[in-house]
């Protein structure tokens, strides 16, 4: 992940609000200034002139040393940036984690991923820049490369700075979490306590959820980003690609998720939906398929890609489900639904065999396609001794043969059980 359009966005944008016309380095310094200076840091740059300077300043407190000098590692740190013999700029030699230059050669920029390209210093300073304003995700980093979202994350740096110098029980270097948390906690107008209240965890910060994620950027003002790409940073550095985003349609679905939660329960939020249907391998998922789509966001999709018996035991998720169904159903699937679950509990006892017909009511509510909703709907009135060809049953089939409507008997069939 390159921070470097990041970093470039921030430096535009901080001189347009200010009048100024800093370069890319005197705004690194002063951002640095605050991230590292003293012993509480907001981010962790292993093996950096900052790294250092924190283990000797903790010596310092310890009274084992002298207190070191800001300055001095802040300007050992830009001649490194500033040095021309800094050598290709690759991912097998990264600032940062375990990694070693090679003989005679510096390390690079830690945010500097892209093999054999070399950048200029305002673009280094502005990779670093950058980093400051990433959101991390289910343990993975990104940017969102718009000014109104750089300089929301801005505001969010210095909220994380008040917040750990303010509190001491809290652990520090957790910036990219925090910008995560700040980043919800502000576009979906949760409040200034609900990173206190759903996201600390004893001494530290959690990380938003990937469905979170996209719950804030989908209605946050500004955002307006098609393409996501993801970063893990640690020993071994993991770039995961880009994620193409389908704002409209995963936005339509966050519509109605809204509306069930407003209409069931208010201790019902997206954590617990995420829990339920599944969606905490949403992110995993989207790596592998490249996209995220509104129908991946859908509480039905684990469900229909994957069915099983036994699904939805949870009354949680029963509870959401039928919210859910009855807002996307139509006024007719719905009717035909209570039409349909009367005619299935109450055929046998109209029917001349009075044989069990368990297994084919199964059948029939468990069908994967029209073909063989239809054929198991014939089966179960044979066995009942009632008409398949007028009444309910030729109704209910002869709407799902219809084009368009045959991809909604999943959910039909859904709202039919749990109704019954």
């Amino acid at each position: 992940m390159i921070t470097i359009k990041t970093g470039k966005l921030f430096v535009e944008k901080y001189n347009e609000e200010n009048g100024t016309n800093l370069a890319p380095k005197d705004i690194f310094c002063m951002l640095a200034d605050k991230a590292f200076r003293g012993g509480r840091h907001m981010v962790n740059w292993t093996n950096s002139k900052f790294f250092q300077y924190l283990k000797d300043y903790n010596n310092f407190l310890n009274g084992k040393k002298d207190e070191p000098s800001f300055e001095k590692a802040l300007g050992a740190f830009c001649n490194d940036i500033e040095n021309r013999n800094c050598g290709v700029e690759t991912t097998l030699n990264v600032y940062g984690g375990c990694a070693e230059p090679s003989q005679g050669e510096m390390q690079t920029t830690e945010f500097n991923y892209c093999d054999n390209l070399h950048f200029s210093i305002d673009e280094r300073y502005c990779s670093f820049i950058g980093s400051f304003f990433q959101i991390c995700v289910g343990g993975f980093s990104t940017v969102l490369n718009t000014k109104d979202m750089v300089w929301l994350m801005y505001e969010s740096f210095n909220k994380y700075y008040d917040y750990i110098q303010n509190d001491d029980s809290v652990r520090d270097k957790q910036l990219p979490s925090w910008n995560g948390c700040y980043l919800y906690q502000k576009l979906r107008n949760k409040g200034t306590e609900w990173i206190n209240d759903h996201k600390r965890n004893g001494d530290s910060i959690e990380t938003i959820d990937f469905i979170e994620f996209l719950d804030a950027i989908t209605f946050g003002h500004g955002v307006n980003v098609k393409h996501l790409l993801f970063e893990n940073f640690g020993q071994t550095n993991t770039t995961a690609g880009y994620v193409t985003l389908d704002l409209d349609g995963v936005k339509g679905v966050f519509n109605i998720i809204d509306r069930v939660l407003t209409n069931i329960e208010d201790t019902f939020d997206l954590d617990k939906y995420s829990k339920i249907f599944l969606k905490k391998n949403l992110l995993r998922m989207s790596f592998e398929s490249g996209e995220v789509t509104g129908e991946m966001v859908d509480p039905l999709y684990e469900f229909k890609r994957r069915r099983k018996d036994e699904e939805f035991k949870n009354k949680d998720g029963i509870k959401f489900l039928k919210a859910y169904l009855k807002l996307i159903m139509t006024d007719k699937e719905q009717e035909l639904s209570k039409n349909f679950g009367e005619f299935i509990k109450n055929a046998p006892k109209k029917g001349k065999k009075t044989m069990s017909v368990k297994e084919e009511t199964n059948d029939v509510l468990t069908s994967k396609n029209v073909t063989k909703f239809g054929n198991a709907v014939i089966d179960f009135c044979k066995k009942a001794g009632v008409d398949h060809t007028s009444g309910v049953p030729f109704d209910v089939v002869s709407y799902f043969i219809q084009d368009g409507n045959s991809s909604k008997l999943q959910e039909f069939l859904m709202y039919t059980k749990f109704n019954m």
